[in-house]
């Protein structure tokens, strides 16, 4: 969670790749007088970027896993919220990464995969 400080979204990117974490894709979006910043990172770092950002930015609100869709799955957005919706799984997160992988949180990780191909 961020405050609406001006430049505070350079400082806490700036504090990653200082840190040398590998930010897969992010999003940021305002929420009570703040901003949330949903930041993917590979599993194996999120203990380091907690900590830091504990350390230094006052914390995470929670952790979610997600799903990396590459840019060329067939069908695109369309197709996959589609095979998502018919699987009645629920999406609560999704966005597009630096690279045109598509992010995602659902209700049931694992079955995502498998209703995607993933």
């Amino acid at each position: 969670l961020l405050d609406g400080k001006i430049g505070r979204s350079a400082e806490l990117f700036d504090l990653l790749e200082g840190a040398g974490i590998d930010v897969k894709a992010s999003c940021l979006f305002p929420r009570l007088g703040g901003r949330v910043a949903h930041i993917a990172v590979d599993r194996e770092q999120y203990d380091a970027v907690e900590d830091l950002l504990t350390e230094r930015m006052g914390g995470v609100a929670d952790q979610r896993p997600c799903i990396v869709v590459p840019p060329d799955y067939p069908g695109g957005m369309g197709a996959v919220a589609r095979k998502i919706a018919e699987a009645q799984i629920v999406m609560s997160v999704s966005y597009y990464g630096e690279n045109g992988e598509l992010v995602l949180a659902t209700s049931d990780g694992e079955k995502t995969r498998l209703v995607l191909g993933l």
